[in-house]
């Protein structure tokens, strides 16, 4: 599991690296567009193994 840290603020500041990240991910598995945090469909933020927690959240790929 990897933990990232995020703010409200930082959603947008760092979508394209979110963006970035899933595209590169072989475990991205998109959720259901009812939980999607930004427009951008591959995005971390738009992924079903994206856990949210106090601060950020969390991967929860088994390799992250």
């Amino acid at each position: 599991m990897r933990y990232i840290e995020l703010d409200s603020l930082d959603i947008q500041s760092r979508e394209t690296e979110f963006n970035h990240m899933a595209a590169q991910c072989a475990s991205f598995l998109q959720d259901d567009e009812e939980e999607w945090a930004t427009e951008s469909v591959v995005n971390c933020l738009n992924c079903k193994r994206r856990r949210w927690v106090f601060g950020g959240f969390q991967c929860m790929k088994e390799d992250s």
